[in-house]
């Protein structure tokens, strides 16, 4: 039960130390931020992505799967603009629980998976990538991370099918 309360608390960390510097500035620290808003306001405009951007990759046509960009203007559309800032947070806030369960399944030592939790909640490759930036990569790794543990579970049908389910909706 402690351990819980543990994860409970570096989840909450991860979440809340991302968020911190997430909300000090207005701006986005990437380009692709900004082309990731674009999407998701010709989605809110049109109802489609901007495959053909003049203002961006030379007008040449974008290939790119757009449920990232469906699924943030879900969010957007309903919670706001800060939405776009706070559900890749949450997202990899979430790596921290889904590498704990994949943790504790494989080496049944709470205090291992405990710490390969805290060491999930601060990859340093993923702070430039995804820190004050809306990024592809948050889902993308959520998704890697709950295919793993469906991997781990494929003995049983509902964890085969979801493995195969976003190993269709992944690319």
């Amino acid at each position: 039960m402690k351990y819980n309360r543990t994860l409970i608390i570096i989840f909450f960390f991860v979440l809340a130390f991302r968020l911190f510097f997430i909300f000090q500035t207005q701006h986005y620290s990437d380009d692709y931020a900004y082309f990731t808003l674009r999407n998701i306001e010709n989605i809110r405009d049109t109802g489609k992505p901007l495959y053909d951007d003049e203002l961006s990759y030379g007008g040449r046509k974008a290939l790119f799967s757009p449920i990232f960009y469906y699924t943030l203007y879900g969010f957007s559309s309903i919670f706001g603009e800060n939405a776009l800032k706070v559900i890749p947070a949450l997202l990899i806030s979430l790596l921290v629980i889904l590498s704990y369960i994949i943790s504790i399944n494989i080496t049944k030592d709470y205090r291992a998976s405990l710490l390969s939790s805290l060491m999930v909640g601060f990859i340093p490759i993923l702070f430039p990538n995804t820190l004050n930036n809306i990024s592809v990569y948050s889902l993308t790794l959520f998704i890697i991370f709950f295919m793993i543990f469906c991997l781990i579970k494929i003995t049983e049908k509902r964890y085969m099918n979801l493995f195969v389910l976003l190993s269709i909706l992944l690319p």
